[in-house]
């Protein structure tokens, strides 16, 4: 059977291109699909993959056995550029009908900001303790400037370390897909 596909236009009436680039938006894709040319299907996916400047994160694959029918069947976590999905979605399901199709786009825009402006607030208290500790004289000052040197620096690092999970979400946008032969 042919692949059929719904474009994102036909889903939201916007596109990828629509949406300022000042917003930082995570979109993830679920796809089932069913084929009789299951290799080809899959090798299809992979190139496309490949093409979009994308990667395979996952993926488990199933076969019955020597006895039987049952069918194969593929689970695959894909991360492809935000900016490719539309593209890599219009062609990755060549041979495949789609069987189920889901997306959902979180706006993280707000949460990120405010982690950002966390991050500098941090570092303005840190670079003035960093002040206060050349300039304390007494052991007590010091300790406690560097125990609040210690929790500033480890908040900088778990707020660093999100905001660079947020980037990659946004950058490379997930797509999980089942297929069924």
């Amino acid at each position: 059977e042919s692949g059929t596909t719904v474009s994102e236009e036909d889903l939201s009436g916007a596109t990828a291109e629509d949406v300022p680039a000042s917003r930082k938006l995570i979109r993830n894709v679920n796809l089932s699909l069913q084929t009789t040319e299951y290799d080809a299907v899959v090798d299809n996916i992979g190139r496309r993959v490949t093409e979009a400047g994308g990667y395979i994160e996952q993926s488990d694959a199933h076969d019955s056995g020597y006895y039987g029918n049952a069918a194969r069947s593929m689970s695959m976590t894909v991360r492809v550029p935000m900016d490719r999905l539309d593209a890599f979605l219009e062609t990755a399901v060549t041979g495949a009908k789609v069987t189920y199709r889901s997306e959902n786009t979180q706006d993280i825009t707000l949460k990120y900001t405010d982690l950002e402006a966390r991050v500098e607030t941090l570092e303005v208290e840190r670079d003035r303790l960093m002040e206060l500790l050349a300039e304390a004289d007494n052991i007590d000052s010091i300790i406690a400037l560097e125990n609040r040197l210690s929790d500033i620096r480890y908040e900088l690092e778990s707020i660093k370390s999100s905001l660079r999970v947020y980037d990659n979400q946004v950058a490379y946008s997930t797509v999980w897909i089942d297929l069924t032969e």
